[in-house]
């Protein structure tokens, strides 16, 4: 019935089955292993799906740990963005099937630090890709962040800077040009420029978005749009120049300067 070609009920059933056991998958994983069962075509489904598996956002730190040490399953990408528990639940990783099959493992919006990664990297392969897009507490300035990167990591920092006061603002301020410390340091009154006039930064209940300039022509310079919004109703927005600079003899990307957007629109926003 599963591998049947025609249209209708009887050729759509499987698939519509099969698409509630994945609903569930990430809580559920022993829920893979009947439907691998049932036919060719589900277990054909189920190998496809778990070569890239999403971990939901509010998986418990029991389960995680539990699946990260004892997986078997054939798993190639990994995707723990946004899971508040993976900072504690990584160490399990360490000598598990799972970590030597891993192609790609995604930490992205996670709060990993410097050395939890160091320990990641260690168990994967020494091939497999790791992604680590707004962790802020992980990646430091160098010559692999991209501009927008850049924008992304100061913003995460910001906005966790009230549970961490001032790790947040300090790690933004890593990310300044050095012409740019000159102007708004040392970092205590950087610290004090943002609590006195950019605290709506600070705020994490309000969503942004990183609009990048379409029509930048300069290898040297890059311009971004950061818009923030409350329930769909935009805040306000703020222009970010991101410079390339020439730093321990290595070229990177860092902040050159952040100005409030007074009725700016790039052209792609």
């Amino acid at each position: 019935m599963c591998e049947t070609q025609g249209t209708g009920l009887w050729a759509d059933l499987p698939t519509i089955a099969l698409e509630l056991v994945f609903r569930n998958l990430q809580v559920q994983q022993e829920s893979l292993f009947p439907c691998r069962l049932v036919c060719r075509g589900w277990k054909e489904e189920c190998d496809r799906r778990l070569r890239r598996l999403t971990v939901k956002t509010d998986a418990p730190l029991e389960w995680l740990q539990k699946f990260l040490a004892c997986c078997t399953l054939p798993v190639q990408e990994l995707i723990l963005a946004n899971v508040s528990q993976t900072p504690f639940a990584l160490a399990s990783l360490s000598d598990s099937p799972l970590s030597r099959n891993l192609d790609m493992l995604d930490l992205s919006f996670t709060k990993v630090t410097k050395g939890t990664v160091s320990e990641v990297q260690h168990s994967l392969k020494s091939d497999a890709v790791l992604k680590l897009t707004g962790c802020w507490l992980a990646v430091e300035p160098g010559p692999d962040v991209l501009p927008e990167d850049v924008v992304r990591l100061q913003m995460e920092a910001l906005r966790n800077d009230r549970n961490c006061h001032p790790a947040g603002i300090s790690a933004c301020f890593a990310f300044a040009s050095p012409d740019n410390k000159a102007a708004t340091g040392p970092l205590d009154r950087f610290i004090r420029m943002i609590l006195l006039f950019y605290q709506c930064l600070l705020d994490d209940t309000c969503e942004y978005r990183i609009v990048p300039h379409e029509f930048d022509i300069s290898s040297r310079r890059r311009h971004f749009l950061v818009e923030l919004s409350r329930d769909n109703n935009p805040e306000e927005a703020f222009i970010w120049v991101v410079v390339k600079c020439h730093i321990n003899e290595r070229e990177q990307w860092m902040t050159g300067g952040v100005t409030r957007a007074q009725g700016v629109v790039f052209p792609n926003g």
